[in-house]
């Protein structure tokens, strides 16, 4: 039984390859945005220093230090990008969801323009569930740590 499953899922994906790129495409444009400013912060400090070969070696701390206290601005503002960007990330995975359960579930219709038909279609059911489930999760989270 699992077999089979296992067998037609890989049947299923090898036929609609078109939507693994489309996957891994946003979560790597996703990924970029989110290591691109703190790839430029350390280019920036360290691109005309000595001390680059050190760090590679081992960490200065006296160096970190520096360094956050003179970016501290732009560090700061590092939290808000990556909430944004997880948050972003979850509308766009339950899009894709609702998708590529249509897609999976007819085969016949596997067509893009299907796919973003039903990731559509099922998109606010999905990110109502989603909704409950994120604040059902930060209601244990609290009351977890409110009992320690």
């Amino acid at each position: 039984m699992i077999r089979e499953v296992l067998r037609e899922g890989l049947r299923l994906v090898s036929k609609n390859w078109l939507y693994i790129f489309l996957l891994w495409g946003t979560n790597i444009l996703f990924s970029l945005v989110l290591t691109i400013p703190i790839y430029a912060l350390l280019k920036d400090n360290l691109s005309h220093s000595i001390l680059s070969s050190k760090l590679a070696l081992q960490v200065d701390y006296y160096w970190l230090l520096q360094f956050l206290n003179y970016n501290e601005n732009l560090i700061n503002k590092l939290p808000i990008l990556l909430f944004s960007i997880v948050g972003l990330n979850i509308l766009m995975q339950k899009l894709y969801q609702g998708g590529l359960i249509a897609v999976f579930s007819n085969p016949k219709k596997n067509h893009i323009s299907d796919f973003f038909y039903a990731g559509v279609k099922y998109w606010y059911r999905f990110v109502k569930i989603s909704i409950i489930s994120i604040s059902l999760l930060i209601l244990i989270f609290f009351l977890d740590s409110s009992l320690y």
